[in-house]
């Protein structure tokens, strides 16, 4: 399934802080799963000439400057101490996303890596 104008990205934590890095690509980047417990890509049609970052409480909405024009795109989503555990086990750690877009005709999603047990229990689901 392809999404048009956005994807919702599901965060460990109930409230709380989440690190989220954004990168913008010409081109695929190389992937890193080695630093990240779970790693999804997804085919993303923006029409929109800026990206919205939103979240629920008081953390309100980051604009993403347009870099690109609208159009097929290919989103990167990187996850990683979802699980409260985690953040606990190595103190201030915050949940951490990365997330990677560039130009990409669509393409199926496809799981990369999966490793925690929150990502593992939300595949379950679906």
């Amino acid at each position: 399934m392809v999404e048009t104008n956005g994807i919702a990205i599901t965060t460990g934590l109930h409230s709380g802080w989440v690190a989220i890095t954004v990168e913008r690509w010409a081109s695929a980047p190389e992937c890193d799963l080695e630093a990240w417990e779970d790693v999804v890509e997804t085919p993303v049609i923006w029409t929109n000439p800026q990206m919205e970052l939103w979240g629920e409480g008081e953390g309100g909405i980051l604009i993403i400057p347009p870099s690109q024009a609208p159009g097929n795109y290919r989103l990167r989503v990187h996850a990683r101490n979802r699980e409260r555990r985690e953040i606990e086990r190595h103190g201030e750690l915050p949940e951490g996303h990365l997330l990677q877009l560039w130009p990409s005709p669509p393409k199926a999603s496809e799981l990369l890596k999966l490793t925690s047990r929150y990502g593992i229990r939300r595949l379950a689901k679906s």
